[in-house]
């Protein structure tokens, strides 16, 4: 359930069932997540620490 698709030097890959995008080149990754996914990721993606986010 994936569209994979090139785009000039990289690839972008798309999730059709939890709508998350990663552009892959050949010096950088990035991933675009939905905003209803942000509360459940860890603090280094979210720009908190773990522990604000009640991880231990």
């Amino acid at each position: 359930n994936f569209r994979v698709r090139t785009i000039g030097d990289g690839v972008k890959v798309t999730s059709l069932v939890t709508g998350v995008t990663v552009y892959v080149r050949y010096s950088e990754t990035v991933i675009l997540v939905p905003h209803s996914y942000m509360s459940t990721l860890c603090g280094e993606c979210t720009g908190r620490s773990s522990n604000y986010l009640g991880y231990v």
